[in-house]
């Protein structure tokens, strides 16, 4: 592959391609954000526990007093930056100018690098406490569905339509109102190519009611039975809920169970330096971090793509 100062000298075209690649964020909007400018650590989310009433049978009971528990979640931020000095003597020798194009690349790289943020963070450790970040909170391993699940003879297996029920069975049961919530799951290509090869998904006689969406007859499904689908190649392995390495951990969550701080909108910009034979600037940078803001509303599927 040729270096950017080798690419100066080619004069065979008049634009400037960009390579494939993932050009934004799929999950910068799939989340609560808030703003953290001016602080150090951002309680993105102040919480009330779930507590019970007391059954009062005489006049004479002596007043209650349930105390009830008071916590916080707080997300870090980190910085990514891209910069590149444009030499002017190169520029000089190419039939275009390149710079547009070298903003919208980088940023490209930094909006790849915040999908990156977003699913560390979602199986991360989170950030917990009232005033002060005090202690964390794992990723709750009852709300892993096995890579076996609603396999024949219990034999690790793909993404399946019996896991994504799964999914939505286990936030039901921790009380998430899922016809008032948006629900996602993020999977790899391997899975869209499972779910596009289940009978289940792709027959009319089991979604004459429209539970399927398909993207504008590109082949691509979007959504599945109330789960909004979205296909990412930075899906982590299964070692970060302790599954094999050699499987993937699909996370599966409705918009309030991830937070998102911003400390810095992305910016990119070229502009003029004063060295005369380095005259130009590419720079882009953001600043932000997640935290996954409950566990309740965090789910993840275990699947074997081999």
């Amino acid at each position: 592959m040729a270096s950017l100062e080798q690419a100066y000298t080619l004069r065979y075209q008049t634009t400037l391609d960009l390579l494939s690649q993932q050009m934004n964020s799929k999950f910068i909007d799939k989340c609560t954000t808030r703003s953290g400018t001016g602080s150090t650590a951002l309680r993105i989310r102040s919480t009330l526990a779930p507590t019970q009433s007391t059954i009062i049978v005489s006049r004479d009971t002596v007043p209650v007093n349930t105390v009830q528990q008071f916590d916080g979640r707080w997300v870090y931020p980190t910085k990514n930056y891209f910069g590149e000095i444009v030499n002017d003597i190169d520029l000089q020798q190419m039939d275009l100018d390149p710079k547009g194009q070298m903003v919208v690349n980088a940023m490209a790289a930094i909006k790849r690098a915040i999908d990156y943020k977003f699913l560390s963070a979602y199986f991360a450790a989170a950030g917990t406490g009232g005033a002060t970040p005090t202690s964390t909170a794992s990723f709750d391993a009852a709300n892993v569905i096995a890579a076996n699940a609603g396999t024949a003879g219990g034999i690790d297996g793909p993404l399946s339509v019996y896991k994504m029920e799964a999914a939505l069975t286990r936030l039901l049961e921790n009380f998430v109102d899922l016809e008032n919530e948006q629900v996602w799951m993020a999977i790899t290509p391997k899975g869209h190519q499972a779910l596009k090869q289940s009978t289940v998904v792709t027959s009319s006689d089991f979604n004459a009611d429209g539970r399927i969406l398909s993207g504008n007859g590109n082949g691509m499904l979007k959504a599945f039975n109330g789960i909004n689908l979205i296909v990412s190649n930075f899906i982590p392995d299964a070692s970060v809920v302790g599954g094999s390495s050699n499987y993937k951990a699909y996370p599966v969550w409705v918009t309030r169970g991830m937070g998102r701080g911003v400390w810095k909108d992305l910016t990119g910009t070229v502009y003029q330096t004063t060295d005369p034979q380095r005259p130009w600037r590419i720079e882009a940078e953001n600043m932000d971090g997640f935290v996954r803001m409950e566990e309740a509303l965090c789910c993840a599927i275990i699947n074997n793509e081999a």
